[in-house]
């Protein structure tokens, strides 16, 4: 059993580019299955009476749900809702495994998690723990989710898989090696990246609203490359500081930023407060209300709970700038960041050193 010793303060190093990996066997053997739950059948059917030490049994012609794989065979559940362990010789797991190996195609085959968390793309929406795994409950009690367990994926960030475990309202932080990332991704491997599903776009459709309250669609939503998120609200001297620096880019930039959305994540209790923020600082951008947006797992679980903030992400979620506070050099690094983001990446940069006072070009 895996045990999850720590929160994500300190992360393992970013997956960079995955390295040459090796040709996928044209036929699987078990040494080809462990570690590999993409691999695994999800089922086999039993070719021999077996009991273990412990009592529990498996009859022959039983199809048993598979747990886990290891060097030695296949650990299966019972029906009796316990776990039993398998030689290859006593159940179908190879035959079945091939059976599914030769339907996928040569990109799906070579598919590995390196290459799925190298590309944000290809996240996949859910993916599955490999094995048992301890997490701290919200009470501070611990629970163990068994293998196969699903969560939501919200992101790969700094060398951690960012999950929310189904029936745990939090986040947490996996190593890649306890998530099975691309038994989610074999699907999508299958379709032009511009076509892979963005959870960003979806969750964003039918809540932002206009300086008038009215629905608003983005007309760049669909082709956005990045998205730009600010925690704003009207109550928050700072937000006040950055927001109309914020704006002023964006006006002066807006063809550099044609492929780019960019979205105010409310925090004021009443929806006319958003209202009146958006109308009297001229903001050209829309507002999400904050009873909509903190129902949006990736909204509510990126938000540090402080405003301002601005969060600046792919189309797929993969974070590429995370700031915070609305003094000079905080304007300074938020301007930077929407830079980098803008077609030609080059729109503005500080001097080195510099720490204006006042933000502009």
């Amino acid at each position: 059993m895996r045990h999850l010793l720590f929160r994500c303060c300190v992360f393992l190093s970013l997956i960079g580019s995955p390295a040459l990996a090796a040709e996928p066997p044209k036929t699987l053997a078990l040494e080809d299955l462990v570690g590999r739950p993409d691999r695994w059948p999800a089922t086999v059917t039993v070719s021999a009476n077996v009991r273990s030490k412990s009592g529990q049994t498996v009859l022959q012609g039983q199809r048993v749900p598979v747990v886990n794989v290891t060097d030695k065979g296949v650990f299966v559940r019972t029906t009796s809702g316990g776990q039993i362990g398998l030689f290859p010789a006593q159940c179908d797991l190879l035959q079945q495994a091939n059976q599914r190996w030769a339907r996928l195609t040569p990109k799906q085959r070579a598919l590995t998690a390196e290459t799925v968390l190298s590309d944000s793309s290809l996240w996949p929406e859910t993916v599955r723990l490999v094995s048992p795994t301890q997490v701290k409950l919200p009470s501070g009690a611990t629970r163990v989710l068994p293998a196969g367990h699903p969560c939501q994926l919200l992101y790969f960030h700094e060398g951690n898989v960012g999950v929310i475990p189904s029936g745990v309202p939090e986040l947490k932080w996996f190593t890649p090696d306890l998530v099975d990332v691309v038994g989610g991704a074999i699907d999508r491997i299958e379709l032009d990246a511009a076509a892979r599903p963005s959870v960003l776009v979806e969750s964003l459709r039918g809540i932002m609203k206009d300086a008038e309250g009215k629905p608003h669609t983005a007309a760049a939503i669909d082709r956005s490359r990045y998205f730009v998120f600010f925690w704003g609200a009207n109550w928050c001297g700072w937000c006040h500081k950055v927001s109309p620096e914020l704006a002023s880019f964006v006006n002066r930039h807006r063809e550099q930023l044609r492929d780019v959305t960019i979205v105010m994540l409310n925090g004021d209790k009443q929806d006319t407060e958003m209202l009146k923020y958006l109308r009297e600082k001229q903001l050209p951008w829309p507002g999400v209300r904050l009873a909509d947006w903190s129902r949006v797992p990736y909204f509510s679980r990126t938000h540090e709970g402080s405003y301002p903030q601005l969060l600046i992400t792919d189309r797929f979620g993969r974070i590429v700038y995370n700031g915070f506070g609305g003094g000079p050099e905080n304007i300074r690094d938020h301007l930077a960041a929407m830079a980098k983001v803008t077609r030609d990446g080059v729109v503005w940069s500080p001097a080195r050193g510099q720490t204006p006072a006042v933000v502009s070009e």
